[in-house]
């Protein structure tokens, strides 16, 4: 009897050790092959591919990221990370051509008729109790579809007769606020307990003259289009779209500071989650408006794996009228989609049905078709919507949403953008608000705000956040411009005192 347990114990252990081995060896292989390719790409001489394999590690689909290391165990993904576009040139040029047209058709914005608010309380801020961030939502777990309701929702999304697996849908995971990090939740890049001391910060060193324009323009249906200037609001998507076609003039706006580059005097939101957690500051203690709050989410109304399970994930089967009506809940203002008609059409939320709803729902909605796993083509372009973005929704206290197909990637890196222009993160060897970084200013530092920028909106809203290396390379060379812009501000600034 102990032979035989001893002999048992003993194949255990070589399973074991061969397991390991196999385990050391794909990892060599994998480990080998990213080397080989990382000194490929750098014999090859190009800067751009140089780039885009240097900001690798960045991305959460690296094989050592936080993400990978999360999902395969300490050893990280079996497979080495490959932009794909070093893999796949041709493929990538053919996406790129076809999201290159979006951007200079298909980037609109549609507002609803009444004005905007002048001023939005966000989600209420509780007057006595700070809120975990552990907590969890234990009323969010997967069901059985039985009802009518989720079975009529199930024949639209074209599957023939009732499921007997389990899907997930509007009623059963409802799109909401949660503190946990979860699938189906929607993400505040601000907790809402720390938009009262955050929105004091920020109104502190705002012009003057916006906001004496803003109390001018608060019984006005007008809109915000730069430091100084404000214009109907009927005119807003005209507006738009002269200024996605005139990019030059939107960055000479902003060295002669008629414009917005950053919002004054940088706030690091990391460092006050890190070392203060969440306090709350009730409401009635500041007498001034509020900011309004980023949000993230999944593709609302999205319909994927009716037919069954893929690779154990579940079928999704959610309701978009159901969906909008939680994000108007949240008090939001301005959905911003990332997905094109092709992908809304593929999600189950064809773009007409998708539009007439947000339209029926009360939703101002700005379109910025981004192929999956990419990201804009023009710094400049999604630089000018964020400028109008932020003087005319966040900084008038309305909420914006930013949704892709899962709310990770796309929606992370506008994100990342809005907490940029924003100033809600800075490097730490750069004390915050100075008007921008000396001409000395090493390239590091540029790096050191993306990988903070990364952490983040990871912390905020799921590991995965920033997907792709090409992501990552977009947020670097975004950071290079904002600052560039903020040096030659300085720059125009002494030369014209």
């Amino acid at each position: 009897m102990s032979d035989a347990g001893s002999s048992s114990s003993s194949a255990a252990d070589d399973e074991a050790l061969q397991k390991s081995h196999d385990s050391s060896m794909s990892t060599h292989r994998r480990d080998r092959l990213a080397y080989d390719v990382y000194q490929s790409v750098l014999r090859s001489e190009r800067g751009d591919w140089i780039e885009l394999i240097n900001c690798a590690p960045l991305a959460s689909q690296y094989h050592l990221s936080e993400y990978s290391i999360s999902k395969y165990g300490h050893h990280g993904a079996p497979y080495a990370y490959l932009p794909l576009s070093l893999q796949q040139p041709e493929l990538t040029e053919s996406i790129l051509l076809k999201q290159n047209g979006h951007e200079a058709s298909a980037w609109l914005c549609e507002l609803r008729t009444e004005r905007l608010p002048a001023c939005h309380k966000d989600i209420p801020v509780s007057k006595k109790h700070p809120v975990k961030l552990s907590c969890d939502d234990s009323s969010v777990k997967p069901v059985p579809v039985a009802t009518e309701e989720a079975t009529t929702a199930l024949e639209h999304g074209h599957p023939s007769t009732e499921p007997s697996f389990i899907v997930k849908t509007s009623i059963s995971h409802p799109i909401k606020y949660v503190w946990a990090l979860l699938t189906v939740s929607v993400s505040a890049i601000v907790p809402p307990e720390l938009i009262p001391m955050i929105s004091h910060h920020v109104f502190s060193h705002i012009p003057s003259h916006y906001k004496q324009m803003v109390e001018q323009l608060s019984t006005t249906d007008a809109a915000i289009v730069s430091w100084h200037q404000a214009i109907g609001r009927a005119a807003l998507p005209e507006h738009i779209s002269i200024s996605l076609k005139n990019t030059k003039d939107h960055l000479q706006q902003q060295v002669r500071g008629d414009q917005l580059i950053r919002v004054p005097m940088s706030l690091s939101l990391e460092k006050i989650l890190q070392d203060q957690g969440i306090q709350t500051w009730p409401m009635d203690e500041i007498n001034q408006p509020t900011i309004g709050n980023m949000y993230l989410s999944s593709c609302p109304g999205k319909k994927v794996r009716l037919d069954g399970h893929v690779q154990g994930r579940s079928a999704i089967c959610r309701d978009l009228k159901v969906d909008l009506q939680r994000y108007k809940d949240l008090g939001i203002h301005v959905i911003v989609c990332c997905l094109d008609d092709e992908e809304l059409q593929l999600l189950g939320s064809p773009f007409e049905e998708y539009k007439k709803q947000v339209e029926s729902q009360g939703f101002d909605l700005v379109r910025l078709p981004i192929a999956e796993g990419f990201a804009p083509l023009d710094l400049s372009r999604l630089d000018a919507i964020l400028s109008v973005l932020i003087l005319n929704y966040t900084l008038r206290g309305a909420s914006i949403l930013v949704h892709c197909r899962g709310g990770v990637g796309r929606a992370g890196l506008i994100a990342c953008a809005w907490i940029l222009k924003m100033n809600f993160v800075a490097p730490e060897d750069n004390e915050a608000g100075k008007e921008g970084p000396l001409p000395s200013a090493k390239a590091s530092d540029d790096l050191r705000v993306v990988i903070s920028l990364i952490k983040l909106i990871r912390m905020r809203r799921s590991l995965r956040a920033i997907e792709t290396a090409e992501q990552a390379c977009f947020l670097l060379e975004y950071v290079r411009l904002i600052h560039q812009q903020e040096y030659a501000r300085t720059c125009y600034s002494t030369c014209t005192a």
